[in-house]
């Protein structure tokens, strides 16, 4: 009896085995940015709690997002592809799995927020005065304005590494040797570099 008793006792003595974890318990780290930037699209459907104004900014972060998104994250995986390395992320997906799940994920996302924009943004942008007009709608001395040449190509200057591009800068040339910065940019990324200082400074050359 003391025997048995004895047995029992190392049993419990002994450590119990882990429970086997599931393959899939991670999750990809595209595919859950993709996610986040479903939730800022869920900002912009949001017609109760959120002004329309702050609706039609957050479809354009959300765009602007995405912009980032492929200029860096995705330009990095194709590279991966490009060179060959054939090593499964911590979600055991393939980069090349990877790369058509983003596809497809992404086309789901952007039919969204081209539906909310057409279906609903828009329509309440015109109810207040604010009309996005397509060319058959301008008029004459409007048409005429946007005919205009309005882009130099030698105006605008891109930072690029390694093929991917972190910053832009564009100077619009006026009449009389006037011109203007009409638009910056540097992705979040490259900020607190000085990259912007140096465009800047570039494109006033």
């Amino acid at each position: 009896m003391e025997a048995v008793e004895m047995s029992t006792v190392m049993e419990d003595l002994l450590p119990v085995p882990a429970p086997e974890l599931p393959s899939d318990r991670f999750l990809d780290r595209e595919l859950s940015w993709l996610a986040f930037n479903n939730r800022v699209l869920d900002l912009a459907k949001d017609a109760k709690r959120v002004p329309l104004l702050e609706r039609a900014k957050f479809l354009a972060i959300f765009s602007s997002n995405l912009d980032e998104f492929y200029m860096v994250r995705v330009a990095g995986l194709k590279r991966r592809i490009a060179a060959g390395v054939a090593v499964p992320t911590v979600s055991g997906m393939m980069p090349r799995e990877v790369h058509l799940a983003i596809l497809n994920r992404t086309r789901e996302l952007v039919g969204e927020q081209a539906q909310v924009f057409h279906d609903d943004v828009r329509p309440g942008l015109a109810k207040e005065g604010i009309e996005i007009l397509r060319w058959d709608e301008l008029t004459g001395t409007e048409k005429d304005r946007m005919a205009e040449p309005w882009f130099d190509p030698a105006g605008f200057i891109v930072a690029t590494i390694e093929d991917t591009m972190f910053g832009f800068h564009w100077t619009k040339q006026h009449q009389d040797q006037l011109g203007e910065v009409y638009v910056l940019g540097v992705a979040p990324s490259a900020a607190g570099r000085g990259l912007g200082k140096a465009l800047l400074l570039t494109g006033l050359r």
